[in-house]
């Protein structure tokens, strides 16, 4: 096993520190060669050649690298086994083979396989920018990811709120239920929020009340607006502050078991899950119906 020196140049925004590179290679001068490019071209790293497997899978389990250079053919170990060896332990660093020959068809494998890049030896002006996208690559990764977690941490609580809410909440997608609460199941009669997704809203509204539900429906898809709400006194306000107008109306709904029950709808624009869809709030007003006479 070689350790080459530190060496700090430049290669581009996405090196800010000093890497550490391992490089699966039997021959000592290429790596050499590989070393003065990167130097040239500016990197701050620490790289460590290995020549086996024990000593590669060595090398991943102790301290994996930022970024893996291979070449393709070694006497007794070779970069795809290589490449699935580091897919499997640590599939987030960046894998470059760096070689001798590449045919167009090794080439295709190559990427077809999972490799991050490939650089010829013969032309090792094409390593610097390759370890640059490899690293704006692992950047991107980086943000998706957190913004990801981001998402999932904002739904996670939007979910919380969602379920305190009294009033039964759906979105409806292409007509069918595709979210609701628990008080929506329970405005159903249904024994889990899971028995109504999927379910179509032609079922849900009473008969008598499904085409003017239809009309109203289509003038909000056509006002195009999209937006999450929260009811304000019998309206849904936007979380921007202005106000779409859309009242509460009453209707009737039919449970799962047949009942007919007197509900109070208001309903708005959104996007679920990257489709157009409608969210609708439903208050049971059968008592307060009853009351009244």
């Amino acid at each position: 096993m070689v350790f080459l020196r530190w060496n700090r140049v430049k290669v581009g925004p996405a090196v800010n520190k000093e890497l550490r590179i391992l490089i699966l290679e039997d021959v000592a001068t290429d790596v050499v060669m590989i070393n003065r490019e990167l130097r040239k071209n500016g990197l701050a790293f620490r790289s460590i050649r290995v020549e086996t497997r024990e000593d590669f899978v060595r090398e991943l389990q102790e301290d994996a690298p930022d970024l893996i250079f291979s070449d393709h053919g070694l006497p007794d170990f070779n970069g795809f086994a290589a490449l699935a060896l580091a897919q499997k332990m640590c599939p987030e660093i960046p894998f470059i083979f760096v070689t001798g020959s590449e045919t167009e068809e090794m080439a295709v494998e190559t990427f077809k396989k999972g490799a991050t890049d490939f650089v010829l030896k013969g032309r090792m002006s094409n390593l610097a920018p390759a370890v640059q996208r490899a690293l704006q690559l692992v950047e991107e990764r980086k943000r998706r990811k957190e913004a990801e977690q981001a998402l999932e941490k904002s739904e996670e609580r939007y979910r919380h709120l969602v379920e305190l809410c009294p009033d039964a909440l759906f979105v409806q997608s292409d007509n069918r239920i595709v979210f609701a609460n628990s008080a929506a199941a329970r405005l159903l009669g249904a024994q889990s929020v899971q028995q109504l997704i999927g379910k179509p809203m032609k079922e849900v509204v009473h008969p008598d009340y499904w085409e003017m539900m239809q009309r109203r429906l289509r003038q909000l898809r056509e006002d195009g607006t999209t937006f999450f709400w929260k009811s304000v006194q019998g309206r849904i306000q936007r979380l921007d502050g202005d106000v779409a107008i859309v009242p509460f109306i009453e209707e009737k709904f039919v449970r799962l078991d047949g009942q007919v029950v007197d509900v109070e709808v208001a309903a708005a624009p959104l996007t679920f899950k990257d489709r157009p869809a409608l969210q609708i709030v439903a208050r049971d007003i059968t008592q307060r119906k009853r009351a009244g006479g």
